[in-house]
């Protein structure tokens, strides 16, 4: 950045198609990794929201010092509906500024949570520097789920715990993993026994799974749509699903477990593999999961399918965060360990009175990693899973960050 850039004040306008190198280079100067042109794009021009909307949406905005742009962040529109209406969810994607800039950092994020096109505003990735900014200007933390904690299962012991070890610089690595991994695999099958009691009831359920979204998708969504009127949920048609897990798809990162009674489906869930891992641990997140009325139940054996499915192709973790099935609850009381983050990740603030005072009621969300970017692109933050086995960089349970949940 040239020194003339560095005195200059920045202007904050909307952004553009146009603008996407200086943010590519922006983004990639803070760590936070770039998508392609391609993809990037492919948040706006494939989504079924913003050509609904006619490109009448802001895709974000940026400051701009002289001919730099030192900060940026996005904004993707997404379809929910609530009470048999549709609503516009804006949601925040890539916020980055240069550090020079950071005391403008705010102006980005004010001018996200008083766009005008939107019912309601959504940050699904939020960290621990944003907290503070986000309940400053009136958001407030979502009332389903744990978005401050990841559970996580070891699908595959004896290389996980190598890792670790070799990780520590101990002798005899591989050797010392194999005691270590069957204390470990005792230890979990205590708990993993306890889903499989609750899959007893349906242990004779088929799973398949999908390549593909394919119409069954469509007709589902109108099932589940009709069975639930008033809850919040984001619109799971076919064309927004294959919009929304598009490019993981493509590099066959994408599981879709189906569960089908005669030629209808009556339940799904999605899990997406962790495209670029910095430690060499193989993770999958557990990303959504959907059923019909009185079909909750079935999320323990599509876990189990998962877990069993993680082993035989050598994926080392799954992982969950916030999911909340319908009539079944937090599962993360399944998992045998819990991972704490270093923030709430998920906020939202209302543009409507009536509608934020409904959002106040816990039982009108259902909110799953599929909301927000969450889950599109690569922007899942993974668990620090080492730090369960005594890590030096950290513990599996931090110290909390400043802000309330229960504000």
């Amino acid at each position: 950045m040239s020194a003339s850039t560095a005195r200059a004040i920045p202007k904050l306008r909307e952004a553009s198609f146009k603008d996407y190198p200086q943010i590519a280079l922006l983004q990639a100067d803070y760590g936070m990794g770039s998508a392609s042109y391609e993809e990037w794009h492919h948040l706006w021009a494939g989504n079924p929201a913003y050509v609904g909307l006619r490109g009448e949406w802001p895709i974000g905005w940026v400051l701009q010092a002289g001919g730099d742009i030192v900060g940026y962040k996005g904004n993707i529109p997404i379809f929910y509906e609530l009470n048999g209406k549709r609503l516009i969810a804006g949601c925040g994607y890539s916020w980055v500024v240069a550090s020079d800039y950071r005391g403008y950092s705010i102006l980005l994020l004010e001018r996200y949570l008083r766009q005008k096109n939107a019912a309601l505003c959504l940050s699904t990735t939020v960290g621990p520097a944003a907290c503070n900014a986000l309940a400053t200007l009136g958001a407030l933390p979502v009332p389903m789920g744990k978005w401050d904690r990841a559970s996580v299962w070891i699908t595959t012991y004896a290389s996980f715990v190598a890792s670790w070890l070799a990780r520590r610089k101990l002798p005899l690595a591989r050797m010392s993993s194999y005691p270590i991994s069957a204390a470990l695999f005792a230890r979990d099958s205590i708990v993993e026994r306890n889903i499989r009691k609750r899959r007893a009831g349906s242990s004779n359920v088929k799973i398949l799974c999908c390549e593909t979204f394919d119409e069954g998708f469509d007709s589902f969504w109108e099932v589940i749509r009709t069975e639930n009127p008033n809850t919040l949920q984001a619109v799971r048609s076919r064309a927004v699903l294959e919009w929304h897990f598009r490019y993981a798809l493509r590099e066959n990162r994408v599981w879709i477990a189906t569960i089908n009674e005669g030629t209808c489906l009556c339940a799904y869930a999605i899990f997406l593999l962790e495209r670029n891992s910095r430690d060499g641990v193989r993770r999958i997140t557990f990303v959504d999961f959907q059923a019909r009325a009185g079909k909750s139940a079935f999320v323990y054996p599509v876990l189990v399918w998962a877990l069993e499915r993680c082993r035989r192709e050598g994926i080392h973790l799954l992982q969950a965060v916030g999911l909340c099935p319908r009539a079944v609850g937090d599962i993360s009381t399944l998992a045998p360990y819990h991972v704490q983050q270093d923030a709430w990740t998920y906020w939202y603030k209302s543009l409507d009175r009536s509608l934020a005072t409904v959002l106040k009621d816990p039982d009108v969300w259902a909110p799953s990693l599929f909301d927000g970017d969450a889950s599109i692109l690569e922007t899942i933050v993974s668990s620090s899973i080492f730090a369960l086995l005594g890590d030096s960089e950290g513990q599996a349970y931090a110290k909390p960050t400043t802000y309330n949940v229960n504000t």
